[in-house]
């Protein structure tokens, strides 16, 4: 890094192998045989469950679920709610 910050512009570019122009068309589909195409493959989407599940997956909305069906199971349902809610608004 400190060899090409002492460089000369002209230097940089040529130990880069640049243009200050940019590529010529020849240069272009060369290194596009060489390397393909600047695409990123698209992925599908997540089916929605699948994502509310990435989503709800954290060790806090799994403690907070266990102490839901533990309220639940002790009839504490206002608790439960609560608790219920949190974890929606959480995820």
């Amino acid at each position: 890094c400190l060899n090409v910050a002492a460089m000369d512009e002209n230097e940089v570019w040529r130990a880069f192998g640049g243009h200050p122009e940019g590529l010529n068309a020849q240069e272009v589909l060369k290194i596009r045989a060489e390397h393909g195409d600047n695409q990123i493959p698209a992925q599908k989407p997540f089916p929605w469950w699948v994502h509310l599940w990435l989503c709800y997956r954290n060790p806090f909305n799994l403690l907070l679920t266990v102490l839901g069906i533990i309220s639940y199971a002790t009839e504490d349902l206002f608790a439960a709610g609560v608790i219920a809610l949190m974890v929606g608004i959480s995820t």
